[in-house]
């Protein structure tokens, strides 16, 4: 729980029983010296703070953090939590107050943030939207979200300090707002643009009365009063990557980073303070991070990833950037260059499913107003596109509408594959190991085919059992299974044969926690900071998607999972060419073409006049692709009629295509 030090009301600035308060405005200032104006924040990061060392402790893997936000502008900071909450794209009413969405993950409360103006004497005040507030588990009452961002970064001249490398990355910081103290007893704490510390000479000193606290409705800083989150609070620290060299880096924090509040400034948001690395070990070997399959198909890339604290990096393929697309297969390795001596890679091998594309037959040319068949020779699951991605048909043949101008026409092959690989966060980064004992965390995913989420590796201090649970969002089990975890590092095999589908939550039973150590929480590790989601397991086959907690993640770190991965091949074209004929049934010298009878028993003929002498194919083909008859005519002229016999073909449908100087017309029998 967050410690406060707050003022009695008895030692409050003069300014509180002068006349300037939220009551009466006669006394307060105006920024441009006007007697009417909006009194507005204008929050900052305390300097001070942030560079004192003592309270940005080092530990292996991890920066503790400590953070001053002082209000030095003309009005308090002042929130309201309103009835209205924020569950992914969707806002939704409840009077009531809604702990959780429909999908499981935490229900942001949308705040309005009130700002108070001076007219002569009088105060009044209107009020805005301003974002959204989350209840914290571990702090036990709401943060407002999104209030901050802290980086430990590599300076590069000429940059602003937020487009600096980033080193290492701490949860996206929420703060329950409050007068933590004020300017004047943190004294150096709060300090205007022109560089001097202010005290009791702060704006309109004390406005807002010095006593907002972490309650729902009674957040806010007022003018001349700061917050305090220290580096000991669940969170409030950065994870230091592996490989990391020890030096000088800079410490930059960002207050209000998408500036949901209105300020007198946002261009004072953003806080730089030196700080030096000591403590890490120094290896020189590192570890790609895959976010997705190693094994992808020929459309599909992986993202591979070295690690991020170098200067220069080169790869195997001769690319120079930390994070590649591997697109192609083989054996993908990075040498990063650091100020400490370089750094080798692991090596990863990218492999890419080997698909036959399908042969496509010449469908020729043929009459305005004529269907085609179109036809594929060779592959195992084909699928039929317009020039516009639409899918047609499928199957070994297809047969088109009536066409009026050259068509161009697409094919695929398809075919399934074993993938079998890792996903998610891989392991458990820093020094903050366990949130607090009430509280029962989970994770969310999107399935987006059939997999199986073979294991995960866990990490505790406390041996026991645990049930892990696989549930949808809204809480119904859909599996489990209870395990014995033992100390320390360990895979639980889950075996967990998961569907297509949206908000997964994947957890433990809090019954049986309860049973076995007596509390809500299963004791196992989760990350507070080092979390960046979405999370890949697998390309195309599942994402994590967040948490039960923003900026967390709970207790299952390397996904093991296999799936029938689909595959599909480059598409094949085949381009029909279509010609205005004089005649019916004209195509390449063809007139008059009938097939009689038809419907048939098998026998049938097929009467056609040609004017002009030409050499001439008959073939018939069965529904997939196969030719079942076909006969060299040699040249023929005239009225021609000719006997086809079928009867050893079972009854079905079939296509007839008389074939002339590269052209042909088709017409569809039926056999009974």
């Amino acid at each position: 729980m967050k410690k406060c030090y707050l003022l009695l009301l008895l030692v409050l600035p003069a300014s509180v029983w002068a006349q300037c308060n939220l009551s009466n405005a006669t006394d307060c200032d105006c920024l441009d010296g006007s007697d009417a104006c909006d009194l507005l924040p204008d929050i900052t990061v305390s300097y001070d703070l942030l560079a004192n060392p003592t309270y940005q402790p080092e530990y292996d893997g991890e920066l503790g953090v400590s953070v001053s936000t002082p209000n030095i502008g003309h009005g308090p900071l002042r929130v309201f939590a309103t009835d209205y909450y924020v569950c992914g794209g969707d806002t939704i009413y409840d009077a009531g107050g809604m702990d959780a969405c429909p999908d499981g993950t935490n229900a942001r409360q949308i705040i309005k943030q009130r700002i108070y103006s001076k007219d002569g004497s009088d105060m009044t005040y209107w009020e805005r939207n301003a974002g959204t507030m989350t209840y914290h588990p571990g702090h036990g009452h709401f943060h407002v979200d999104d209030w901050g961002v802290y980086t430990l970064r590599q300076e590069v001249p000429g940059l602003s300090p937020t487009e600096w490398p980033i080193i290492g990355s701490g949860a996206k910081l929420g703060f329950c707002l409050m007068d933590y103290g004020s300017c004047n007893w943190y004294d150096g704490y709060c300090v205007n643009d022109d560089g001097v510390v202010i005290t009791t000479d702060a704006p309109n000193y004390g406005l807002g009365g010095g006593g907002y606290s972490c309650g729902v409705n009674n957040q806010g800083i007022s003018a001349g009063y700061l917050d305090i989150y220290y580096y000991y609070l669940e969170g409030m620290s950065i994870a230091l990557p592996d490989n990391m060299c020890n030096g000088d880096y800079k410490i930059v924090t960002e207050v209000d980073p998408n500036h949901y509040f209105l300020e007198e400034s946002d261009d004072n948001n953003v806080m730089v303070a030196d700080i030096t690395i000591t403590d890490q070990p120094e290896n020189d070997f590192g570890y790609i991070a895959v976010n997705g399959s190693k094994f992808i198909c020929e459309t599909e890339s992986v993202e591979l990833s070295a690690p991020l604290v170098g200067t220069s990096y080169l790869w195997s393929n001769g690319a120079t950037t930390s994070t590649i697309e591997a697109s192609e297969p083989g054996l993908y390795y990075c040498t990063v260059e650091r100020t400490c001596g370089l750094l080798y890679t692991d090596t990863i091998e990218v492999t890419v499913a080997d698909i036959e594309e399908p042969v496509l037959a010449d469908p020729g040319t043929v009459c305005e107003g004529t269907t085609v068949l179109l036809t594929a020779t060779a592959g195992e699951d084909v699928t039929w596109f317009d020039a516009d991605g639409n899918v047609l048909g499928a199957g070994m043949t297809y047969e088109t509408t009536e066409l009026y101008e050259n068509t161009t026409f697409y094919a695929n092959n398809t075919a399934y594959f074993i993938d079998e690989g890792n996903g998610g966060k891989e392991e458990h980064t820093g020094a903050d190991l366990y949130n607090g004992s009430t509280y029962n965390g989970y994770l969310i995913f999107d399935a987006e085919q059939d997999f199986v989420l073979q294991s995960v590796k866990v990490y505790t201090d406390t041996p026991g059992e645990r049930t892990v649970e696989l549930r949808t969002s809204g809480g119904t089990v859909l599996q489990s299974i209870t395990v014995d975890i033992p100390v320390g590092e360990s895979r639980i095999d889950l075996g967990f044969e998961i569907e297509p589908g949206s908000n997964y939550l994947l957890g433990t039973n809090g019954e049986q926690n309860n049973a076995s150590f007596g509390y809500q929480s299963p004791q196992l590790r989760r990350n507070a900071g080092d979390v960046a989601y979405p999370y890949i397991v697998g390309t195309g086959i599942a994402t994590i998607t967040g948490a039960s907690a923003d900026g967390y993640y709970y207790y299952f770190y390397d996904w093991e999972y296999n799936a029938n991965k689909l595959c599909t091949s480059e598409l094949v074209a085949a381009e029909v060419k279509v010609e205005v004929c004089s005649g019916i049934s004209e195509v390449a010298g063809i007139k008059d073409l009938e097939i009689f009878p038809n419907p048939n028993d098998g026998t049938f003929h097929i009467s056609a006049d040609f004017p002009n002498t030409t050499e001439l194919t008959i073939q018939v083909r069965n529904l997939t692709g196969q030719t079942v008859y076909s006969s060299n005519e040699g040249q023929v002229a005239g009225n021609t009629v000719f006997p086809i016999d079928l009867q050893e073909q079972p009854a079905g449908i079939y296509i007839v295509s008389l074939v002339s100087e590269g052209k042909a017309v088709a017409r569809q029998i039926i056999v009974e």
